[in-house]
């Protein structure tokens, strides 16, 4: 098994909860759930450092919207449906500025237990 493998369990309900519109949020879900980090750790993105909890992700919510196939709009109300229902929290973390972005910012998904 590589380094970076595990493995997490999902109830088949899964496909039928009501907060998913269709089958693409819903797998959308399972991404975050696999994506998440296992522990505590700092992690690289965009040559700067962020400090990754136990359960978080890092999400660019455009580049994950246009991975999924989805708007940025559509992407962004689904993660505020996922925190209203509080299956989810959200934190921004500050990047470095460069010259083509002065204020560059990365949004954090936090899985709640």
């Amino acid at each position: 098994m590589a380094k970076r493998s595990g493995y997490f369990l999902v109830y088949r309900d899964i496909w039928r909860n009501p907060v998913f519109k269709n089958l693409l949020q819903c797998s959308c879900w399972i991404y975050f759930i696999s994506s998440a980090s296992h522990q505590d750790k700092t992690l690289r993105f965009l040559d700067n450092p962020i400090f990754v909890r136990r359960g978080e992700m890092i999400m660019p919510l455009r580049v994950t919207a246009k991975r999924f196939g989805m708007t940025y709009s559509e992407m962004r109300s689904f993660i505020l449906r996922l925190v209203r229902r509080k299956m989810i929290t959200t934190r921004t973390a500050q990047l470095q500025p460069s010259k083509a972005h002065l204020n560059r910012k990365v949004t954090l998904i936090s899985l709640v237990n």
